[in-house]
């Protein structure tokens, strides 16, 4: 990401495990919860990056799963969005099972993480002005939140239709949703990968945060806007119909190759999550 917007919205998106920058896939257990998860991520660094600034972290044994974009400049992004996601799951690690989806908890985790990048950045003036984007699903059972600041997404497929469970904080975003610019008028404009919130650019932090019921079957995504400037939502939509059947690797590949052939300047990460028992606790309760 190139600084502090919007993405047309026919393109997808209206990528610690800080990422080996390889693929992964796991099938693992969140005990609390006794939700497992079918999970995959990849991330790789864009045509006019020199180094990653991407971030993504699965943490399937608390129910987390992350992705964080760094801007300003090739080492501060990195820094920014590997130092907030350390602190955000540093926090939620500390907490009991019960609260970590408590949205009182998800803000306190998120000033804790905008706090530990500008440390950082005032510890070292080569890292001044760096920060980041951080987009989160936290899951309990068939209980999840969406935490979300900045323009990386987090996208819902249900049955085959995709639903965008969070907004662009970006300037161009809010001039749209104001009336003073049209949906046709983002591809392109000056302003649109300028946002207008984010972790580090300022002492207080206002995150989106969003309460979400999961069923059999849901499938959620998680990519920073190299990979949503770079993938149509009906590819990802053809994709994620095609790849139903299929694991979360299998998935995550094909999505990352879909958005390599559109040859992305930036960053681009993608992580695949699905509970894969909801069923049978939602079958087993009904018999109780």
């Amino acid at each position: 990401m190139a600084a502090d917007a919007a993405p047309v919205s026919a393109r997808f998106g209206t990528g610690f495990a800080l990422v080996a920058m390889r693929l992964r896939r796991r099938s693992s257990l969140a005990h609390q919860t006794r939700t497992a998860f079918e999970h995959a991520s990849d991330s790789r660094p864009g045509r006019a990056s020199r180094a990653n600034g991407d971030t993504v972290a699965m943490a399937p044994e608390i129910g987390v799963f992350v992705v964080a974009d760094g801007i300003s400049g090739h080492r501060g992004g990195a820094e920014a969005s590997s130092t907030a996601v350390r602190a955000f799951l540093g926090r939620l690690r500390l907490l009991a099972p019960a609260a970590r989806a408590d949205e009182a908890e998800l803000r306190r985790a998120m000033a804790e993480a905008n706090a530990a990048v500008l440390a950082a950045a005032r510890a070292d003036a080569a890292l001044t002005g760096m920060g980041t984007t951080l987009s989160a699903v936290v899951i309990a059972g068939s209980e999840a939140r969406i935490v979300h600041i900045g323009d990386s997404r987090i996208y819902l497929f249900r049955e085959g239709r995709p639903a965008c469970l969070t907004r662009d904080h970006t300037l161009v975003a809010e001039l749209v949703g104001r009336g003073d610019l049209g949906v046709e008028q983002i591809d392109g404009h000056p302003l649109r990968h300028v946002l207008s919130r984010s972790l580090g650019s300022r002492e207080a932090v206002d995150p989106d945060i969003a309460a979400l019921h999961l069923q059999p079957g849901d499938a959620l995504i998680l990519a920073t806007d190299g990979a949503t400037e770079a993938l149509t939502i009906e590819t990802l939509t053809r994709i994620m119909a095609e790849r139903a059947t299929t694991g979360a690797t299998a998935t995550c590949a094909r999505i990352m190759e879909a958005v390599e052939a559109g040859a992305p300047s930036d960053d681009f990460s993608v992580a695949v999550v699905r509970p894969v028992n909801l069923r049978r606790r939602e079958n087993n309760r009904r018999q109780e």
